[in-house]
């Protein structure tokens, strides 16, 4: 019988931490007996006016002053269990072993600690009341706890340069950065890894790709307005592992609603489509923000 845990851990190869940064020159110090020569005077970037246009349209937890939140998280085990098992097939023994599991995997407490300003995203996971009855219950607790937590963290790492602002350079040093007739292009390598941002007329970042060792992925991303800025409400993701072919490529849809706590615009719910595997829904409540530091 499939597990549910396998499918939500794919999820985890898109877990992608992308950072823009600007080239590191070398200098050279010139001999003790020569005097410097005049500080050569900066100059400006010519991109600079794009990219703080860019910048300033879109929803930063940055420049809110969010550094991370805390919620209990229940996620739809029925769902997750129906759509990636395709019930229509299942016997009469399958569903009465699954409403057990259900039931067991409802019991358990989980808290997501999110942190977005740097290390120290973990996730709790508190058994209930209701204990396992076999082996293949503990097997199963065991697999679900791993999945749900790496599915979690994967997910936290490729959202939070969405929201966070770290996508849109703070400056075109190291980047090429290309005016065409329906927007800009942004172009960066990074020892091995190639990344691509696609910009509309309109300033919005429309295509985010990445290669690195072989595999490639796509993000397109889509947005809801707010009185602070854009903030994405969705990715289509694209992976196509090294030597797959087009066709071999896996989707995954993710969606993201938001509640308001303490000012602060956080997930509600997190759906995850894996196209032709199932779909992996959470809902996130009784949600903390800004921990103190630890």
């Amino acid at each position: 019988m499939s597990r549910p845990g396998f499918a939500m851990s794919i999820v985890t190869g898109i877990a992608l931490v992308v950072s823009l940064l600007p080239a590191t020159g070398h200098c050279q110090t010139p001999p003790a007996t020569t005097a410097p020569p005049p500080a050569a005077a900066a100059q400006p970037d010519p991109n600079a006016a794009f990219l703080a246009k860019a910048s300033s349209l879109y929803y930063s937890t940055t420049k809110q002053g969010l550094t991370g939140f805390d919620c209990t998280v229940h996620p739809d085990w029925a769902n997750i269990f129906k759509t990636v098992e395709k019930k229509s097939t299942a016997t009469p023994t399958d569903q009465a072993a699954d409403e057990k599991n259900i039931a067991l995997l409802n019991s358990v407490k989980i808290t997501l600690h999110a942190r977005l300003t740097g290390p120290g995203s973990g996730l709790d996971w508190t058994p209930g009341t209701m204990a396992p009855q076999d082996a293949d219950s503990v097997e199963m607790l065991d697999h679900e706890h791993e999945a749900t937590g790496k599915t979690l963290q994967g997910f936290l790492q490729f959202w939070i340069p969405f929201v966070n602002g770290s996508v849109i350079p703070e400056t075109s040093a190291g980047i090429d950065v290309e005016k065409t007739e329906t927007g800009h292009t942004l172009h960066a390598v990074d020892g091995s890894t190639t990344i691509t941002e696609v910009l509309d007329s309109g300033y919005i970042l429309k295509q985010f790709n990445v290669e690195m060792q072989g595999a490639k992925i796509a993000f397109n991303p889509t947005y809801k307005p707010t009185p602070n800025g854009l903030l994405v409400s969705g990715f289509a993701a694209r992976i196509q592992p090294p030597g797959a072919t087009l066709e071999q490529q896996q989707k995954i849809d993710v969606g993201v609603e938001y509640q308001t706590v303490s000012g602060f615009l956080i997930p509600r719910t997190l759906t995850m489509a894996v196209v032709g595997t199932g779909t992996f829904s959470f809902k996130f409540d009784g949600c903390t923000v800004n921990p103190p530091a630890q």
